[in-house]
């Protein structure tokens, strides 16, 4: 059963217009619908020339004026899905998640029944009894939900995963922006990263998008801090690496915005996943060579530049084996899959492969980097250079063994 998502915003549209996180607010809910798998939306305007309509929506959400039109939608969407279609009328301000919208999405409701809350109506359009008409005009969803009551068992809607947020004025913006970006908080995440490269590039974020600044431009920013690290670490020892190795954590820090701003902005892209992941293996290998580079003009002896070698070997050939494997399959626009895990989750695995890829997954953190700079002030990035020759190989020994595994069983 298709379930239509259908905004009472007569009188509304300064509000819809309002920008929330680089977004304006319908632009924002008409993303969260297209994730959950909904209709719509199709905000309800007024039919006369006062209301000025609503900002660069796209191209799935409409702007309805009117009974007449909004009818002809529902007959539409009825003839695509005899089973009827489900209504889930939000009042202006009212932006449901993600996750909260695909629960509703989820229900089936009862013939009879109407459920409510959280500015929200949900219930079926032929057992609705009338056209909505209230729905056009300011406080139509109090008309509604009473014609509702007597047409049907209005109850509240059931505990229910994911958050509603309401925004009644500009003075409700930050509150809401933040909480959304607290949510882009990753589980599994490296106790370092979580607590002091995430806040810091949430900041950033922040203040990033209200910009133009385009994810991909950040993933350059990134990668062009990071390649100047290396660059200082092949100076020589001292002030240089110190410096090359803070650049590096900012790298990370910095890392972490492309993928926040694309995520809030709903500007996740093929291409984007490929720059920002072959990006950091870059600068990773970039790293280990300088860092061999300024050991071998020190000493002179070959194991310098072999380790190097060998911890840049190891990199490309454990991401090639990520990409190949899990990448380059991914079809379509959105972002990519990058964990070292097997598609489709870990619980087909064996205990021990389990243990292997929970492992190359605590591998592929970033918490080392604080290693680095500990290991620059006090002048030993070499013990970092050979503990990543190994640590290198192993991790790509780890995903070939389950990339391996995961053919044989295919």
């Amino acid at each position: 059963m298709k379930c239509a998502v259908l905004v009472a915003a007569a009188g509304m549209s300064a509000l819809m217009n309002l920008k929330v996180a680089g977004l304006t607010l319908a632009q924002r809910l008409s993303h969260h619908v297209k994730r959950a798998g909904l209709e719509g939306p199709f905000f309800l305007l007024d039919p006369g020339p006062e209301d000025g309509g609503l900002q660069g929506l796209p191209a799935w959400a409409r702007m309805v004026r009117g009974p007449e039109e909004l009818t002809s939608f529902m007959a539409a969407l009825e003839d695509q899905d005899r089973s009827g279609v489900a209504v889930l009328a939000l009042e202006a301000g009212v932006l449901p998640d993600i996750e909260r919208l695909s629960a509703i999405a989820a229900l089936e409701a009862e013939d009879r029944q109407a459920l409510t809350g959280d500015g929200m109506l949900y219930f079926r359009v032929r057992h609705a009894g009338f056209d909505l008409k209230e729905l056009f005009e300011p406080g139509g969803m109090s008309e509604t939900k009473k014609r509702l009551s007597a047409l049907a068992a209005l109850e509240e809607f059931p505990p229910l995963p994911g958050r509603v947020y309401r925004i009644r004025s500009a003075m409700d913006v930050p509150g809401v922006v933040k909480a959304l970006f607290k949510g882009l908080i990753k589980e599994g995440e490296g106790f370092m990263s979580r607590y002091v490269e995430r806040p810091i590039s949430l900041a950033i974020s922040r203040r990033l998008v209200e910009t133009s600044i385009t994810p991909n431009q950040i993933t350059l920013i990134s990668i062009a801090i990071g390649l100047a690290g290396a660059a200082l670490m092949a100076v020589s020892k001292g002030p240089p690496q110190i410096a090359g190795s803070l650049l590096f954590l900012l790298h990370s820090i910095v890392d972490g915005c492309d993928g926040e701003i694309a995520r809030i902005k709903f500007m996740e892209s093929r291409i984007g996943g490929i720059l920002d992941f072959w990006g950091d293996n870059l600068v990773h290998s970039a790293v280990f060579f300088a860092i061999g580079f300024e050991w071998w003009l020190r000493t002179g002896s070959p194991l310098p530049m072999t380790l190097a070698l060998a911890a840049v070997l190891g990199t490309l050939v454990s991401a090639g084996m990520v990409f190949f494997t899990t990448m380059v399959k991914k079809e379509g626009e959105g972002p990519l899959y990058t964990s070292v895990a097997p598609e489709g989750g870990q619980g087909s695995l064996d205990r021990r492969r389990r243990l292997l890829a929970a492992a190359a997954d605590y591998l592929s953190r970033r918490d080392f980097i604080y290693l680095v700079v500990i290991l620059a002030w006090f002048g030993r990035l070499e013990w970092f250079l050979a503990a990543s020759a190994l640590g290198t190989w192993a991790f790509a020994a780890v995903v070939i063994y389950l990339r391996m595994k995961m053919g044989r069983e295919g």
